[in-house]
């Protein structure tokens, strides 16, 4: 590989020789184990119960319902987002009022 340092014009002649790997594995390394190889390593008995919930969590959160995901859980959910967004709503209205009793003056 031919490389040009920044320091020097483009159309300078000065080249730099820079080596490239020639082993695979300098080049791309693994640091994680698929979930396939993981799967098949531990017996099915041996993995803790509380997987399988998580993973039927996950599949509930993750159907394409076209619901938001904060919307996905249950009836509470869904009022606390309403209150929510009703209290966000009150108070830019009073952010709104104070801007405007503080910009209009009161007459005397």
């Amino acid at each position: 590989l031919l490389y040009t340092p920044f320091w020097r014009n483009s159309m300078s002649s000065e080249t730099l020789e820079i080596p490239l790997p020639t082993s695979n594995y300098a080049v791309v390394r693994s640091f994680a184990t698929t979930a396939g190889r993981r799967s098949a390593a531990v017996p099915k008995d041996q993995i803790e119960k509380g997987y399988f919930e998580i993973r039927k969590v996950q599949e509930h959160f993750q159907k394409k319902d076209g619901k938001p995901v904060f919307l996905k859980g249950s009836v509470v959910d869904n009022v606390l987002y309403r209150v929510t967004v009703a209290l966000a709503l009150v108070g830019i209205g009073d952010m709104g009022k104070l801007f405007y009793e503080l910009s209009v003056p009161k007459k005397e």
